[in-house]
């Protein structure tokens, strides 16, 4: 309850407004876009405190030092080395089918540099699975 009202605080006097809800479904794909600043991975956490989501969601490898490594997986963070992906559809596939309530959160674009088109593993995991996709945004210019 503390860690909500702080992370709807911190929301708040940095001016951002949460908007819409996560469907009250059992398993989903949720992706937020854009991801083209580390900033945005404090704010998408912010919100996902405040609005109570239990969402787990990839981090790249190299953010799992001590101690935010430990920060990172208590909120849900699964390492990846970006530089060994070609099974983490197979492995996100296989966590959905090992939990009876599963949401995963991830950035269409896999990096934080601008991409004129998303990648499509997100798609790809939620056909395998047969999940929503539940999309979700971050305007920095409002």
């Amino acid at each position: 309850m503390i860690a909500k009202k702080v992370a709807r605080s911190m929301l708040k006097i940095a001016g951002w407004e949460m908007v819409g809800e996560v469907p009250a479904v059992d398993k989903a794909v949720l992706i937020v876009a854009p991801h083209t600043s580390n900033w945005d991975g404090l704010w998408v956490l912010a919100y996902k405190v405040a609005m109570g989501i239990d969402a787990r969601f990839f981090g790249k490898h190299t953010l799992f030092w001590w101690p935010l490594g430990s920060v990172l997986r208590h909120m849900g963070a699964i390492p990846v080395n970006r530089d060994e992906r070609g099974d983490l559809v197979r492995h996100a596939v296989d966590m959905f089918n090992s939990h009876d309530r599963f949401l995963l959160g991830l950035a269409p674009e896999g990096t934080r540099k601008w991409m004129r088109y998303w990648r499509t593993g997100f798609y790809h995991i939620a056909i395998e699975v047969g999940v929503p996709i539940v999309l979700g945004f971050i305007d920095y210019r409002r």
